[in-house]
């Protein structure tokens, strides 16, 4: 048996690499940084444990699957407030997403502080606010205090960092994030 092989010409060779960088070009911007969960309102349960907050129930189906594919994502995630102002962005490089953010949403923070005024609730009774003044003064809270909603992005991990910094610096003075993250450079 005899086969034959045609000529290929440099230019069906040339427009073959081209249309193959183009996809996987196509490929990478896709699969860089990926949504899995945006604006999602929080129904945080207590742990198994009982020790602190969990972001969701994870028992039912749909809390199920979003945990699922946190726990298999690295990448960027935001807490907002009941305005959906963002409050809080962090990184999981290290571990996954689910476990990262309930770290976070547990996590306690001298930073994280609002105004409000201290109303004794034990042993005294009502007085209003024009027979006795309290002063404002700043507490702090813990996200599972003020987080309302949040977001998850599956990315590369060659770029949280990166994405990490530029997200921190564009949000800079909304969050209650303490560190100014670097740009990794190199």
């Amino acid at each position: 048996m005899e086969i034959k092989f045609s000529r290929i010409d440099p230019r069906q060779i040339g427009n073959l690499v081209s249309k193959a960088r183009k996809r996987e070009s196509e490929s990478c911007i896709t699969a860089a940084i990926q949504p899995i969960v945006e604006y999602f309102e929080l129904d945080h349960s207590e742990s198994k444990q009982g020790a602190n907050w969990e972001l969701i129930p994870s028992e039912d189906g749909r809390g199920k699957k979003i945990r699922k594919e946190l726990e298999a994502s690295k990448g960027i995630y935001i807490f907002y407030n009941s305005q959906y102002e963002a409050i809080y962005l962090g990184k999981a490089k290290k571990q996954n997403l689910w476990k990262e953010m309930n770290l976070a949403f547990n996590r306690d923070r001298s930073a994280q502080v609002v105004w409000t005024i201290n109303h004794p609730d034990k042993g005294q009774d009502f007085t209003p606010a024009y027979l006795k003044l309290r002063p404002l003064q700043k507490i702090k809270v813990i996200l599972s205090d003020i987080a309302s909603y949040f977001s998850a992005y599956k990315v590369d991990t060659g770029l949280i960092d990166n994405l990490e910094a530029l997200m921190i610096r564009g949000f800079a003075n909304d969050l209650t994030n303490v560190r100014m993250e670097k740009f990794k450079i190199g």
